[in-house]
């Protein structure tokens, strides 16, 4: 199935709501392209491009396709980058990352992020990083349901006219 494809049949699926106001302020119009697929994903009020809101809900949904070909738009290919998942530990680079993204995927069925309404974003110059809690659910092929609460963290750097994720941080609480 193409990631045209696999997204279409997500819209299909799931209305993948966005909660919360959209953050804006002191971004141009011109700073930050949101590939046109993945807006179907946001609803209308968080369409605004320069919102960095609107970039990590769509990197959510890409994410739910549950392909990291999808995500792989948002986040910058430097192999030394460091990225944190909810397991294992640790990926270097974005070709680790995707590859642990894959193994995951494989015990799944189906999984849905949900941004809560505590999203914040800072940008200084080329530099901003995000926080925001979600709600992560879905079903895995043996038919256990898939629920938990947790924590993202980002950093993003300006590579042109693109905001990329040069760095995030997956995490749920111990208890």
């Amino acid at each position: 199935m193409t990631a045209d494809a696999e997204i279409t049949a997500l819209a299909e699926r799931n209305d993948a709501k966005v909660q919360g106001g959209a953050v804006v302020g002191w971004w141009s119009l011109e700073e930050l392209i949101i590939p046109d697929p993945l807006l179907r994903f946001v609803s209308d009020e968080n369409r605004r491009p320069g919102n960095l809101k609107t970039l990590i809900a769509s990197c959510f949904k890409a994410w739910d396709t549950m392909n990291p070909g999808n995500a792989a738009q948002f986040y910058a290919k430097d192999p030394k980058l460091v990225f944190f998942d909810l397991g294992p530990l640790k990926f270097d680079g974005w070709s680790e990352f995707s590859e642990g993204a894959k193994k995951t995927f494989d015990s799944m069925l189906s999984r849905n992020l949900e941004m809560r309404d505590d999203f914040r974003a800072t940008r200084r110059g080329n530099v901003a990083w995000v926080t925001v809690t979600f709600r992560l659910s879905g079903r895995l092929k043996n038919g256990k349901r898939l629920g938990t609460e947790g924590r993202y963290t980002a950093i993003l750097e300006k590579t042109g006219d693109r905001w990329l994720i040069v760095h995030d941080h997956w995490s749920a609480p111990l208890s």
